[in-house]
């Protein structure tokens, strides 16, 4: 009851959203708690082959208030996947090294089939390097993003 009560929102302090340890928690260990009415804990998974992008990625993510998990390339996307029923977001780059963007949405969607995908890319269009169409459900993030568009995009989804 007391997490319900603080998730509600607001400008409250104490808001789990300040906190991503206790929603690290709250996701992992409380299912009921993270679904239940008026809270927001969905869980994001970030995968990004540069570090210091990835880290600032999985910042923003967390300001805007989201859960998250991360990855530096495909194969530990896809591991990560497979353990977390949590995540309910794919937040990838396509230019991934072994294992490219594309593929890994694809082989995302395999595991996850309801998994909510978003490319961010320095692609303008909804493909990718080799021209390859992704699927219509998939969102698109042009890179360089500021947070106003990185929250549209986790909303859209």
């Amino acid at each position: 009851h007391y997490v319900r009560d603080v998730g509600a929102g607001g400008s409250n302090p104490l808001s789990p959203t300040n906190f991503p340890a206790l929603r690290e928690l709250v996701c992992d260990h409380f299912p009921a708690v993270w679904s239940a009415p008026g809270l927001s804990f969905r869980k994001v998974l970030v995968v990004e082959d540069v570090a210091l992008i990835r880290l600032t990625t999985v910042d923003m993510v967390e300001e805007i208030g989201f859960v998250t998990a991360e990855a530096g390339d495909g194969a530990e996307a896809l591991a990560i996947l497979q353990k977390d029923d949590g995540i309910e977001i794919l937040l990838t780059d396509l230019g991934l090294p072994r294992m490219n963007g594309r593929q890994l949405v694809e082989e995302a969607l395999r595991l996850k089939p309801g998994l909510k995908v978003i490319i961010a890319s320095g692609y303008s269009t909804s493909e990718d390097e080799g021209g390859a169409r992704l699927p219509a459900t998939v969102g698109y993030l042009t890179k360089p993003f500021d947070m106003q568009q990185l929250r549209r995009a986790l909303e859209a989804v």
